[in-house]
């Protein structure tokens, strides 16, 4: 009994010490830019030189945890390129895309498609998931 109560004292200890020495980042304010560099570790403050660096810094760190990495988009597309060789389809499928719909498209029925036709409930709902801008991002890479 007596060790059970040793290891709630000592656990209730290690939390408090762990939150007393946790930094507190206020949640109902935005911080200035200068404020927020007290909150980085120690080895990051010392490699900043300004503000603006320390936008350098978070967007290199996102770039590296996401699927998305805005530094590498053309050697990925070259890549899928490589390995799928359907460049056309992609092609076709995105000027079928954009020759059906304008650019500022009506997401209320009833509306006609470019060439005067109705859209109907199906194809509206094809539009809502716009399974079709993959292959219009391709036009552009």
């Amino acid at each position: 009994m007596m060790n059970w109560r040793r290891l709630l004292g000592l656990s209730i200890i290690v939390c408090l010490a762990i939150s007393v020495s946790a930094k507190n980042i206020p949640a109902d304010k935005v911080l200035p830019t200068t404020d927020l560099l007290k909150y980085l570790k120690r080895d990051v403050q010392s490699n900043l030189n300004g503000d603006g660096d320390l936008a350098s810094v978070l967007r290199e760190q996102f770039s590296e945890r996401f699927f998305y990495n805005y530094q590498n988009v053309d050697e990925r597309f070259e890549l899928y390129n490589q390995l799928y060789s359907n460049e056309r389809e992609h092609r076709d499928r995105a000027a079928d895309h954009m020759g059906k719909y304008a650019d500022s498209t009506i997401w209320k029925l009833p509306f006609n498609y470019l060439d005067g036709s109705p859209v109907n409930s199906y194809a509206l709902r094809h539009l809502a998931r716009q399974h079709k801008m993959m292959d219009i991002a391709y036009l552009y890479f």
